[in-house]
């Protein structure tokens, strides 16, 4: 029987590098969804400053120090490479046509000669992309190569728009802290870690991939509706708005707050809340209802406590929280903003 993987290390063992990079970079990383032989290639977890974070300025690119697990796509079965790059990189672009568009990619390539050519070396290299009159795709990728970056130059430009397409690895059983554009992505790993991102409104969190297929132990987050409208009207009024960032994984909302509105005559509030900013949305929840005050027994502000969940969800949205006037006519009655604060609060599912 012949292991992919040797035992590590035999006292009277021969070691070449196909050898070391099989135990040493397959059976320690996360293994590659598309070839269970292959590590997950990627850049390792580190600070910003050393996650390749790329500087533009015209068609000149520098690309900053990294560490990345480069899968070996020379030959099956035949480990995967560590690169190391400690320092910035400045590359430049060919400049842009007067009628065509193209995509070049910007990352690091393997070159190893055990395989083809004459050179065993890594390097930040730019793969040019074939130029198109209408939308360009993305170049074919030569064999060692693990991509950074997307860079379309469009007819006529002075600097290209750039498509962030960095992946994250790590080793077995360790934490991934993704970066935002893997937030949509499954796991391949029983119990595979990730910390999902922080999006300026959405703290860290730390999740597990289950032998469901799903991601557990996403811990719920708040988010704040936006400023309140004061409504004074019988028509439907947007009284505020909230985005919600794609959190990465099915959730719901969970609706709570305090509206207050004023009552006076036959007339009554509901407040629910939709999808998008539209009067048609689908409403996501019935969160507070008043009915009409039939024999206007009290007039001015009422406190109204709100509450309800939402289907399950998912991807990025934004919701609205509306005032329905219902019964009685005119302009009386009115959503009270200083004292009128709802939230609701990121659950997965």
């Amino acid at each position: 029987m012949v292991m992919l993987s040797p035992p590590g290390y035999l006292q009277a063992g021969t070691y070449d590098a196909v050898k070391d990079r099989q135990y040493l970079v397959t059976t320690r990383f996360y293994k590659s969804a598309a070839d269970q032989s292959r590590a997950r290639g990627g850049l390792l977890p580190d600070n910003v400053a050393w996650s390749a974070p790329l500087g533009v300025s015209g068609f000149n690119v520098t690309v900053g120090p990294f560490r990345a697990v480069i899968g070996n796509t020379f030959a099956a079965n035949a480990g995967d490479y560590i690169v190391v790059s400690p320092q910035s990189e400045l590359r430049t672009l060919a400049g842009s046509s007067p009628t065509t568009n193209r995509i070049d990619v910007i990352g690091v390539l393997v070159r190893d000669a055990f395989y083809s050519g004459a050179f065993s070396d890594a390097d930040v290299v730019v793969i040019p992309g074939t130029p198109s009159a209408g939308t360009p795709a993305v170049p074919t990728l030569p064999a060692g190569f693990l991509g950074f970056y997307n860079l379309l130059v469009s007819a006529n430009s002075t600097a290209p728009v750039v498509t962030d397409v960095r992946q994250r690895t790590a080793l077995l059983n360790t934490p991934i802290p993704i970066f935002t554009q893997q937030m949509g992505q499954g796991g391949v790993n029983y119990g595979e870690q990730r910390i999902f991102p922080a999006s300026g409104v959405m703290p860290p969190r730390h999740v597990l991939w289950g032998e469901d297929g799903a991601w557990h132990g996403q811990s719920p987050f708040v988010l704040d509706f936006g400023a309140y409208n004061h409504i004074n009207s019988t028509a439907d009024r947007a009284v505020a708005t909230l985005a919600v960032p794609d959190p990465g994984y099915p959730y719901r909302l969970v609706f709570t707050g305090l509206v207050v509105a004023g009552f006076d005559g036959l007339n009554g509030w509901r407040f629910p809340v939709r999808d998008g900013v539209a009067a048609g949305g689908t409403i996501l929840a019935a969160t507070g209802f008043q009915t009409r005050d039939p024999d206007n027994s009290f007039s001015g502000d009422q406190f109204m406590t709100l509450g309800g969940s939402s289907q399950p969800l998912s991807g990025a949205r934004t919701v609205t929280l509306w005032g329905q006037r219902i019964f009685g006519s005119g302009s009386q009655g009115a959503v009270t903003t200083a004292q009128t604060n709802v939230s609701a609060m990121v659950v997965g599912v």
